[in-house]
């Protein structure tokens, strides 16, 4: 009888030591999630204030051009020019400038240029821009690196052409780390776990020896 309870205590310390890991493990996941939907959120709002800032003076300048022929040189160097500034000082990975074909308005050859080997993931966000719905993509993952981008028209009636903006490449490194971190700490949960566990039973078989040994005696 005493065996028995003394197996029900070490069953009930080892289960509370499965919940306290499981709910461990559970917060820090809630918290891996909801900070990175928090700044998902703030890095889109970020892309969209940057479009709506630089779009104006783009506008200015493309409404002296005519619609059906290139950029003059001239008008894209100066675009060039005005967006790698705005790139550089809010640490962006890139800025381009696109027609309502999806081409690349500021490219001075006929090579394919950056933005068209991803075109297929702007489609629908630069289809929308284009009829003036400013918008921005999903928090997209290329390997160990996220990447967001948005999608900003120029003008109103018509649109001269849509701004795609996208985020730097390093803004959620750190998420990796922290990832990393929860798989150290979860193993070494896991591994504390186990070794009271391991010493709860060898404790509790030693004293149900020790008692049998009395009561024999």
């Amino acid at each position: 009888m005493i065996g028995d309870n003394r197996k029900l205590v070490s069953i009930l310390i080892i289960a509370l030591l499965l919940l306290l890991v499981a709910g461990f493990n559970i917060a820090l996941y809630l918290l891996y999630t909801r900070s990175l939907d928090t700044l998902d959120r703030s890095l889109g709002d970020r892309l969209l204030s940057v479009g709506r800032a630089i779009a104006p003076e783009i506008e200015g300048v493309l409404q002296y051009e005519t619609p059906e022929d290139p950029l003059s040189l001239a008008t894209v160097v100066r675009l060039q020019d005005y967006l790698v500034r705005i790139r550089d000082s809010d640490a962006l990975s890139a800025i381009y400038l696109l027609d309502a074909e999806h081409r690349d308005m500021l490219s001075l050859d006929d090579s394919i240029s950056n933005v068209q080997l991803f075109l297929p993931l702007h489609i629908e966000g630069l289809s929308r821009a284009a009829l003036g719905n400013a918008g921005v993509s999903e928090l997209n993952r290329a390997g160990n690196r996220y990447f967001k981008s948005a999608y900003q028209p120029v003008g109103e009636d018509p649109v001269y052409g849509v701004l795609l903006i996208e985020s730097n490449f390093e803004f959620f490194t750190e998420f990796e780390d922290f990832k990393q971190y929860m798989i150290v700490v979860n193993a070494a949960a896991i591994g504390f776990l186990l070794f009271v566990s391991i010493v709860v039973v060898i404790l509790n078989r030693r004293l149900i020896q020790a008692e049998k040994m009395l009561v024999s005696q």
